[in-house]
């Protein structure tokens, strides 16, 4: 049996749920951080096998993420929490400076500017999870 489960506001399928357990059992730990969870079922519909997920328009993929023409991505190593943010929108950076603190797998992380230019595009900010392979800020060389 699979459960559609809503975590922090977003939809997890979870395949294998043993029929056992007829509702999570309490909150659930994903990569080291508790939720509290609740079960989304349709009105009038029992424990059971949930619906196929849809995508509604605004649930739709999103494009993918670019900065300005020869903009350098800046991606987080591994999936973890922003700690701390070292720059601001058109900060200027040399290669090296540290832009942010990453914290994952309860190791801080400083994120260093991959080059010399300045910061654009700044899609994250201190408290919020960093996803691997999602440009957390861009930087445009000089």
């Amino acid at each position: 049996m699979s459960v559609e489960l809503e975590i922090a506001g977003e939809r997890v399928v979870i395949e294998n749920w043993p029929d056992h357990f007829p509702d999570p059992p309490g909150p659930v730990d994903v990569n080291g951080e508790r939720w509290a969870v609740s079960i989304v079922r349709e009105a009038g519909s029992t424990a059971g096998p949930p619906p196929p997920i849809r995508p509604t328009p605004s649930e739709e993929p999103k494009p993918e993420v670019r900065g300005a023409p020869g903009a350098t991505p800046v991606v987080p190593p591994m999936p973890g929490r922003v700690i701390e943010l070292r720059v601001e929108e058109g900060s200027h950076v040399r290669r090296g400076d540290v832009l942010l603190v990453l914290e994952a797998m309860k190791m801080r992380n400083e994120i260093p500017s991959p080059i010399d230019g300045t910061v654009q595009g700044i899609r994250v900010r201190a408290g919020v999870n960093a996803r691997a392979k999602e440009p957390m800020l861009f930087v445009t060389p000089d």
